[in-house]
């Protein structure tokens, strides 16, 4: 009884550190909650109108017109995110990063599996330098999506300049150029290969 008890510890043992062992990653697996069906709401067609409205007036760098039209959306539609992301991103344009932030969050409250809204969180934690952070949201951006063009680039940057780890910069700088149609793709390419030769 006793060899027996002695070999299953043992045994165990040894499982638990193959276990340990083949078990030992890098980065911690990212779970993902599925979106709640609250945070899809449906525009009308006047809605969206002015909801492209608005996203053509902030390409054209008229934040405060823009900015006025989705405050009005998200009086019809408060659980409207990308109204509350293209909010934060033109105070962030505007250096009110603390309203920024605050937006951003209400708006991963509302969907917390919201690229866009990931992507841009983690910029302002990189911008104040806190990168665990940023890394953080880019992985479970990644992990919601790991074909989006931004999420790939801004963990190839995070990882190169802000992290160096050049192995996981230089994977997620190639999955770029995959699937990216930008007219940066070159340029990602050739910085790719200098991290190569690192």
């Amino acid at each position: 009884m006793l060899k027996q008890c002695s070999r299953f510890s043992i045994c165990l043992a040894m499982v638990c550190c193959l276990l340990a062992c083949s078990g030992a990653s890098k980065k911690p697996a990212v779970v993902i909650q599925e979106t709640p069906k609250e945070a899809l709401p449906v525009l009308t067609e006047a809605e969206m109108q002015r909801y492209k409205e608005a996203v053509a007036l902030m390409g054209d760098q008229k934040f405060e017109q823009a900015e006025t039209i989705f405050s009005e959306l998200l009086l019809s539609q408060p659980k409207l995110t990308g109204a509350l992301v293209n909010l934060a991103v033109i105070k962030k344009n505007q250096k009110k990063q603390e309203d920024a932030q605050a937006l951003l969050e209400k708006a991963l409250a509302i969907n917390p599996n919201f690229v866009e809204a990931l992507l841009q969180q983690a910029l302002i934690f990189q911008d104040k330098g806190e990168f665990s952070k940023a890394e953080d949201l880019l992985r479970r951006a990644e992990a919601i999506d790991s074909t989006h063009p931004m999420v790939n680039y801004n963990l190839g940057v995070l990882y190169e300049l802000y992290l160096q780890d050049y192995a996981l910069a230089i994977k997620h700088y190639k999955r770029y150029v995959e699937v990216s149609k930008a007219d940066d793709v070159e340029t990602v390419q050739r910085w790719i290969m200098l991290l190569e030769r690192k």
